[in-house]
């Protein structure tokens, strides 16, 4: 095997060079008092750095001779040798130590299958930067460095077996497991200790049921009366962050559709306790909707009272599967809706192909409708499409009353926004619906009457 100079910019992510590199920088962030670390191989006579992080970058490339300082001995020696000070341990050698502004030093032997192939070697400009626990540390992942570099592959590791946290957290062998196995999800894939930690918050999420459902009302413009309401979500877990973050996250991990489900399942949960005539509109993505639990949750309640919409986290795969899934939906009584319609061609493709029960529009086009006439020329074509379709529209993000005056003015019958009501949990929208109800004066604002 040939190592040259390390460029791992214009290597793949996998290969030789830039698994060493990974190796290299992770074994900085993994020890707390190191300065730089680098892998030197056996050529000849001498030790070359290959790679190197921090303080050692700059050692790339140059020799040492094998039968001096610690990284020969180590190699030769088959075991891990520590210098606290290489001004008073014979061992070192001095002069590559000081070239290199080295104080103390961890070498680390590689072997591939009991052959010599190289070491690693931890550096600081500190005199004992390093403790017992980092050496065992550092000794106990050899074997995983050497097999990387051997294969310039990941090691056949289950990813969420590498990063399942050790039980007995202040063990200090546990802590340390737990350590080497961070160092091994981001050397075999960059970035995995990361995306691991998603995945457990995203599922923590899930299964802790760390999250409830808000509604926002849909009014009739014209009367303001109550049809129905949209369920959004509102996450109580730590770190704070808005729900379309949360969902975000999710996907990324490949737990967008569980999230989704779960939450819609809480918000269906409370559909008896919302009015009868009302009903309950639930988002998703194209995959939650090509999801066969996403049937069975509609089946389990009362379908004639859900509307799906569909709302873009992923771009759409297939059109024609995507329909027939909708079809499929459909057939159980629920309606669908189309989210943010009127700003793109990809919304006008949907509306040609999934043919909506409703459309809604846009906040960006309902936004100072009543003073911007390209605004309600636009509104005005929404609706009629929707006449032409036999799609309902519901405008959205409506705070104003000169708004919902100008909604009305070109034809658009039902609304959603700040003016009528902002997201709320369920005793609070009952408890205004019973307002209402009781004829108290607190009725959801009506349209301005024209003497």
């Amino acid at each position: 095997m040939v190592y040259g100079s390390v460029d791992a910019s214009s290597r793949g992510p996998n290969s030789p060079t830039a698994v060493m590199q990974r190796i290299a920088d992770e074994a900085v962030e993994l020890i707390a008092g190191a300065e730089g670390a680098a892998l030197e191989f056996p050529s000849g006579g001498h030790l070359v750095y290959v790679c190197g992080s921090g303080c050692l970058l700059s050692a790339v490339g140059s020799k040492v001779e094998r039968r001096f300082g610690l990284p020969g001995r180590a190699l030769d020696s088959s075991s891990t040798l520590h210098c606290d000070d290489v001004f008073h341990d014979p061992r070192a050698d001095l002069e590559a130590s000081i070239a290199l502004g080295l104080r103390s030093i961890v070498c680390v032997p590689l072997h591939d299958h009991g052959t010599p192939l190289g070491v690693l070697e931890v550096g600081s400009s500190a005199p004992s930067a390093f403790t017992e626990e980092d050496v065992a540390i550092l000794t106990g992942l050899a074997d995983f460095v050497s097999a990387t570099i051997s294969l310039a592959a990941a090691a056949s590791l289950s990813s969420n077996e590498a990063i399942r946290p050790a039980p007995g957290v202040g063990n200090p062998a546990d802590s340390r497991a737990s350590q080497m196995a961070r160092f091994i999800a981001n050397v075999t894939w960059p970035g995995m200790a990361n995306e691991i930690d998603a995945d457990r918050r995203i599922r923590a999420v899930i299964d802790n049921e760390e999250f409830s459902p808000l509604f926002q009302p849909v009014v009739m413009l014209e009367s303001g009366d109550l049809t129905g309401v949209e369920a959004l979500t509102r996450f109580h877990a730590v770190p704070y962050r808005s729900p379309d973050l949360w969902f975000a996250e999710a996907h990324r991990v490949g737990l967008g559709v569980e999230l989704e489900l779960a939450a819609a399942r809480r918000a269906i949960a409370l559909l008896p306790r919302l009015p009868a005539t009302s009903k309950l509109a639930l988002n998703f993505g194209p995959d939650a909707i090509d999801d066969p639990r996403l049937l069975e949750l509609i089946t389990s309640s009362d379908p004639a009272r859900l509307i799906i919409e569909l709302t873009e986290h992923d771009a759409i795969d297939s059109y024609p599967r995507l329909r027939a899934s909708i079809m499929n939906l459909r057939k159980t009584g629920v309606r669908f809706a189309l989210d943010d319609v009127g700003t793109g061609y990809s919304n006008l493709a949907h509306v040609i192909n999934f043919a909506p029960d409703i459309m809604k529009l846009d906040i960006e086009l309902v936004r100072g409708i009543d003073i911007d006439p390209v605004r309600r020329s636009l509104a005005r074509a929404m609706v009629s499409l929707g006449l032409e379709t036999g799609a309902e529209v519901i405008a959205e993000g409506v705070e104003r009353e000169g708004e919902r005056d100008a909604l009305l003015a070109v034809g658009v019958p039902m609304g959603q926004g700040f003016l009528f009501g902002r997201r709320s949990g369920i005793d609070a929208l009952t408890r205004r619906l019973q307002v209402v109800a009781a004829g108290s004066g607190k009725k959801l604002p009506r349209a301005t009457r024209k003497s």
